[in-house]
């Protein structure tokens, strides 16, 4: 006996069309994802071959009047010598070293060439409050570091003041504490390796980080495999056919009917 069908109806047709075209997305995504994922190992094999490299001067790394992207200024070794701005240091909070809450200690470096660039001298406790402390006063006039890049304001979380003089700031935005200092600032940051004790120097780039490309392309193509599985089993319910139509709506597979006619001779039935 022929499993009865049930009609499809203009429902089912668009809830069909929703579903082609949120699985496109879901497939679509998932193939940025494994673009993002070959472009972040290429980044990683240059970034890597930049701090094997020696040490280059930052005014040959910057040109001037030449627009340069970020990603050709980031990751090369570098080696400062000149005089600390010591009076325009300034603490960046929100920064955790190893699970713990504490501040990048940030101050602006004049070169012997006469280049203005922001050092990032490493991480500090939140027992420190005051950048001038004069324990987080820098002393030697040598740096030895690699280029890394500002940060700029997003509009989400909270923001630092335009104007005014800050001490303590909450992200590294190089033009910010270069307006407040009175100094044109090279467009990188110099992250440190040279410091010994306090501030501690913060750790290099990864260059062995996959980043979490592949995973989320994953996990699309996952999304993908789910909405078109499950509309298959619904539509199977509905029409009556594949593995999934035996569990359509109102139907108990398990059950089995007893016939409770009364026998044809009149008889009461049983034993």
């Amino acid at each position: 006996m022929s499993t009865p069908r049930r009609p499809v109806t203009a429902g089912w047709i668009w809830l069909g069309l929703g579903i082609a075209v949120f699985s496109t997305i879901c497939i679509l995504l998932g193939f940025w994802q494994l673009d993002r994922s070959r472009e972040r190992a290429a980044e990683n094999e240059v970034l890597a071959e930049r701090l094997a490299s020696d040490p280059v001067p930052l005014d040959a790394l910057i040109l001037d009047d030449v627009e340069q992207a970020d990603e050709d200024l980031i990751g090369w070794p570098v080696a400062l010598s000149g005089s600390w701005v010591a009076e325009e240091q300034v603490l960046v909070r929100g920064r955790a070293l190893e699970g713990t809450p504490g501040f990048w200690v940030v101050a602006p470096l004049i070169t012997d060439d006469g280049l203005a660039v922001l050092v990032n001298r490493g991480w500090v406790g939140l027992d420190y409050t005051d950048p001038l402390d004069r324990r987080l006063r820098p002393a030697d006039p040598v740096v030895e570091g690699i280029t890394v890049p500002g940060e700029r304001p997003t509009g989400i979380g909270p923001q630092d003041p335009v104007d005014g003089r800050l001490a303590v700031v909450g992200i590294l935005d190089i033009e910010r504490i270069g307006a407040q200092a009175d100094l044109d600032l090279e467009p990188v940051v110099v992250q440190s390796t040279s410091e010994t004790g306090e501030p501690t120097p913060l750790a290099l780039p990864d260059t062995e980080d996959p980043g979490p490309h592949l995973a989320y392309a994953i996990q699309w193509f996952g999304f993908a495999a789910i909405a078109v599985i499950g509309f298959a089993a619904l539509a199977g319910r509905q029409l009556g056919r594949g593995p999934f139509a035996r569990f359509r709506p109102g139907k108990d597979p398990g059950h089995v009917p007893i016939d409770r006619r009364p026998p044809e001779d009149g008889s009461a039935g049983g034993p």
